[in-house]
């Protein structure tokens, strides 16, 4: 089986510059809100790693990795204090992975640990 790590990478994405300055962490309703129900796009800062995730509001999720390779993946999500938590059965060897997410000068673009983020 193949494992892929979403986290592989370390410069810019969705065509943007995006400066950190003024960046706020966003509270966990804010996230729920920001989640719950939506469509993300995401890209590692290099462009390396692309998709699309959805999160349902019951919880379950699910990812079409589009770049390096092509797949998809279903898991969990839930906010825990102020952190997004995230479960794939391939991305991240199957790990739970907690991250706050954190605003840009960029509207609607938020940042995740090693990805940035617009909902739609």
């Amino acid at each position: 089986m193949k494992t892929y790590n979403l986290l592989t990478g370390s410069a810019l994405a969705l065509g943007l510059t995006l400066m950190p300055a003024f960046a706020e962490t966003l509270s966990g309703q804010a996230v729920t809100t920001l989640m719950s129900g939506k469509s993300v796009s995401w890209v590692t800062p290099d462009s390396t790693w692309k998709g699309v995730s959805r999160y349902q509001s019951n919880g379950t999720a699910s990812v079409q990795v589009t770049a390096p390779e092509s797949f998809k993946d279903k898991g969990t999500w839930w906010v825990a204090g102020n952190k997004f938590c995230s479960k794939w059965g391939i991305l991240r060897d199957g790990a739970e992975r907690c991250s706050t997410i954190r605003t840009t000068n960029q509207d609607g673009v938020y940042r995740m640990d090693a990805v940035f983020i617009r909902v739609k």
